[in-house]
């Protein structure tokens, strides 16, 4: 079988978060998907059991170290990529059917980036004991401004802060953020605040519950954010965010609000690898 690794949300190569592509000849068990999985050993693995060139639609599933999900941010981008590269498909537009249903994908081959129209989000609040032991998990001191569960797919417990300057020194409790991940059936964390320059939002994302610490570029948390960023109040305007700095990546992330209250997530994306897997 043919695999890729695409990096996703960066111009520059190694500097986005990668994604392992399978391209699958013949049908394989969750079992075995998972395995692979863990082989990889990146955030996620997608598996392509089929193509269909005349339609520009794919299926495909998506799997973390933890297990299935039903759709995700940057596998999304990476995985589209992917199938472009393979199937030599020349078209500005992809469907993709995953677990949460059927995702609008356009290509921008002037910039290399990839662009997704995002799954309807459910927006749930957290009780006043469930803020304070975020508090507790993230080691903060100050009142978290707004907090939500947000269901994109995967479900993220996500905050917005007063400032870039605290999300960049976070350091959280990861036994903590699990225990209330578990509590409340998400993923993990996400925490935004808006940069000191004023025009970016800086991102990070913690899953251990899924085998992530610390998620260098996260799509569907984005999602997330900007969601929570609108039922704020703030005004749906356009923007960039950075994430995956402490990591060592630079990672940008591009958010649209589109008509209907829908939400485009988008990046640039670069195939940094691709080989064969022999499972005989």
């Amino acid at each position: 079988m043919d695999y890729y690794i695409v990096d996703v949300f960066s111009g520059i190569p190694f500097m986005g978060n990668p994604v392992a592509v399978v391209i699958c000849d013949r049908e394989m068990s969750a079992t075995e998907m998972q395995q692979i999985t863990a082989w990889f050993n990146l955030s996620e693995t997608t598996f392509v059991p089929g193509f269909d060139v005349n339609e520009g639609r794919y299926k495909v599933r998506i799997f973390t170290p933890g297990g299935e999900i039903p759709f995700a941010g940057h596998p999304t981008l990476g995985t589209s990529a992917a199938i472009k590269e393979h199937f030599g498909f020349q078209g500005s537009t992809i469907k993709q059917d995953c677990l949460a249903g059927s995702i609008d994908i356009r290509f921008d081959q002037h910039s290399n980036s990839v662009y997704l129209i995002a799954p309807d989000q459910r927006v749930d609040t957290l009780s006043e004991a469930e803020k304070d032991q975020l508090k507790v998990a993230l080691g903060l001191d100050e009142p978290i401004q707004t907090v939500a569960k947000i269901d994109v797919g995967p479900v993220w417990i996500t905050a917005l802060l007063s400032s870039s300057t605290i999300i960049e020194n976070l350091e959280p409790n990861q036994e903590l953020v699990k225990s209330l991940s578990d509590a409340l059936e998400a993923t993990g964390v996400v925490v935004g605040a808006l940069h000191v320059d004023g025009k970016t939002y800086k991102v990070r994302t913690f899953a251990p519950s899924v085998g992530i610490s610390e998620d260098p570029v996260c799509g569907s948390g984005n999602i997330a954010f900007a969601s929570l960023r609108s039922h704020s109040g703030a005004a749906r305007e356009n923007y960039l965010a950075k994430q995956g700095q402490e990591l060592g990546r630079d990672g940008e992330i591009q958010i649209a609000y589109l008509d209907e209250m829908k939400i485009e997530l988008g990046g640039q994306t670069n195939i940094t690898a691709r080989g064969k897997i022999h499972t005989a």
